[in-house]
C-alpha cells in the first residue's frame, strides 16, 4: 500500500506523517533500493504539500500548526534528495523553536541542546546571521553531559557565515552525525 493511501486526514499528526516519509525514502536510499526510494519520495512530496493544505487553519491538529519545524526539516530534505542541492530559502520558522520548547511538557534537558543545534544549523545554511546571534545569547545553561560535541559544533558553524569550514570542523560536524544516525541502533 502506498504511504499517501493510508492517511487519515482527520486525525494525521502532519509533522509524524512527514517524517515517517523522509525515514521512508532514507532507508531505501541507504539499501540501495532507489527504486523505492523514488515511490516514497513521491509520497513524500505529496504529504508536505497536502499537510500543509488541509491542515491550514487548524491550530489544534498539531500544536503548532504548520509552523512545525519538522514539517520544514521534512520539506528541506525531500528538496535535497530530488535536486541534490541546499535548500538555502528563508523557510524556517524560528519561533518554532521557542514556543516548543517553551511549551511542551515533555521537554528534556537535552532537548534544548538538540533544539539549539537544529536552529543554529538552520540559521547557517539560510545565511541568516541575525538568527545565528540570536541563538547565542541562549547558551548560557551547561550543555547535556551528553550533548557536549553537539554544543562544541553549534558554536563553531558561524565560520560557515563566512565560506569557510576547515577539516577540524567538518570531523566535529560527522562525528555528531556519525552519533545522531546510530544512537537507535544499540
Amino acid at each position: 500500500m502506498r504511504l499517501r493511501e493510508g492517511v487519515d486526514w482527520d486525525r494525521v499528526l502532519h509533522g509524524e506523517i512527514c517524517f515517517m516519509a523522509i525515514n521512508g525514502v532514507i532507508t531505501c536510499y541507504a539499501a540501495g533500493r532507489t527504486d523505492l526510494a523514488a515511490a516514497w519520495l513521491e509520497d513524500a512530496r505529496y504529504l508536505i504539500e497536502e499537510s500543509s493544505t488541509r491542515t491550514r487553519g487548524r491550530a489544534g491538529i498539531d500544536r503548532l500548526d504548520v509552523t512545525r519545524i519538522d514539517v520544514t526539516i521534512a520539506g528541506k530534505v525531500e528538496k535535497l534528495l530530488r535536486l541534490e542541492t541546499i535548500d538555502r530559502s528563508l523557510t524556517t520558522p524560528y519561533e518554532a523553536f521557542d514556543t516548543f520548547l517553551s511549551s511542551a511538557s515533555e521537554v528534556q534537558n537535552e532537548d534544548h541542546d538538540c533544539v539549539w543545534l537544529m536552529w543554529g544549523l538552520s540559521a547557517t545554511l539560510e545565511n541568516q546571521r541575525v538568527r545565528y546571534e540570536e541563538l547565542l545569547s541562549k547558551l548560557k545553561r551547561r550543555p547535556h553531559r551528553e550533548l557536549v560535541w553537539e554544543r562544541e559544533l553549534l558554536r563553531s558553524i558561524n565560520v560557515l557565515f563566512d565560506g569557510e569550514g576547515d577539516e577540524k570542523l567538518w570531523e566535529l560536524f560527522r562525528s555528531v552525525r556519525r552519533r545522531w544516525l546510530t544512537a537507535n541502533r544499540k
